[in-house]
């Protein structure tokens, strides 16, 4: 299941923050998409938090459905997105989110941490301006 927490999270800059519990469903992924089609058709800077320490496994159709996503929105991303942040413990969240990151077609870093409150603390240390 997904939840967006973002307005909850979010302070003086744009922090948008992603919870998956549980295997996520195509429409799990596409409400995910459609918070970022809006962000990027609104031009808004921002800094993603994915709190991934409850997500189940994620199908090859669904991994396949991100990555054509951010290639075809690359540009934008690579103008708007400003840093990822990611919660992950298990060597496996671990290794999704390091995947992810192969992926990002930017060759953006991602930074991973232990527990939500760390993972907001860095993303307030990154500038969305």
């Amino acid at each position: 299941i997904y939840t967006d927490r973002s307005s909850a999270a979010s302070d003086v800059y744009k922090r948008q923050v992603l919870t998956f519990t549980g295997a996520p469903t195509l429409s799990d992924l596409d409400r995910a998409l459609l918070v970022f089609d809006d962000l990027l058709r609104k031009e808004v800077p921002y800094v993603l938090v994915m709190d991934v320490i409850a997500m189940g496994v994620i199908a090859s159709s669904l991994r396949q459905r991100a990555a054509r996503w951010l290639i075809e929105n690359a540009a934008d991303v690579a103008t708007y997105c400003r840093g990822v942040v990611c919660v992950a413990t298990s060597p496996l969240a671990r290794a999704a989110v390091i995947a992810m990151e192969w992926l990002d077609p930017r060759g953006a870093k991602y930074v991973m941490v232990d527990t939500f409150e760390e993972a907001m603390a860095r993303a307030r240390g990154i500038s969305t301006r």
